[in-house]
């Protein structure tokens, strides 16, 4: 989740997980990436 205030077009964050720290960007909604491969089943 992302305040409200945060969730500009463009700004850049920084997110922490269990697996660390990483920076993201706020985009729009649906995001779409045409490039990506579906794994074969």
């Amino acid at each position: 989740m992302v305040a409200t205030d945060a969730a500009v077009i463009g700004n850049e964050l920084t997110v922490v997980s269990r697996e660390g720290e990483m920076s993201a960007t706020v985009v729009e909604r649906p995001f779409f990436d045409p490039k990506k491969q579906l794994a074969s089943v």
